[in-house]
């Protein structure tokens, strides 16, 4: 991958969004621009009503996501490194874009995300949302639900019966 490729790419299919992660030499860990570009990227996706899903998947055939570029990122944050470039310094004005990238914040994404790896395995049980706002999150052998506030009544009774909502 040359410099001057994006490391964010979103390319729209119908009504899905595929989101991909162009960074395969660095495992498409998140630095600065990243974080920034896919805090940018969801709430365009947001507003835009022909889309129903997104698809995140990455470059490259050694990782989805390694995680964060914790050498740029922790120095970063803590004030031992000073910005450098543009990227360092819209994260430092805007720190909760941390949250609204990872889709950790409430209001980043209001549509169901579906992470796509080359070892992205179900769940052994069959699983069926009627709520755009329900995330999966698969990490290791494990899976989250994240539920947004207004949805978390209906979800903790999805959880207690399995039975649809």
């Amino acid at each position: 991958m040359s410099s001057s490729e994006p490391v964010v790419l979103c390319e729209y299919r119908d009504s899905i969004a595929i989101v991909t992660l162009n960074r395969p030499q660095q495992r498409n860990c998140f630095n600065p621009e990243v974080i920034v570009r896919l805090a940018t990227l969801w709430k365009e996706i947001n507003a835009n009503p022909a889309v129903r899903v997104v698809i995140i998947t990455g470059t490259g055939d050694k990782a989805f996501c390694s995680g964060a570029d914790l050498k740029r990122l922790i120095p970063l944050m803590t004030g031992v490194r000073e910005p450098e470039d543009e990227w360092d310094f819209k994260l430092k004005e805007d720190p909760r874009a941390i949250a609204r990238a990872i889709l950790m914040d409430d209001t980043a994404l209001d549509k169901p995300v579906i992470a796509v790896s080359a070892a992205f395995r179900l769940p052994p049980f069959y699983l069926q949302f009627s709520l755009p706002s329900v995330y999966l999150h698969f990490t290791f052998n494990l899976v989250y639900l994240h539920l947004p506030p207004f949805a978390s009544s209906l979800g903790k009774k999805w959880i207690r019966t399995r039975r649809r909502v």
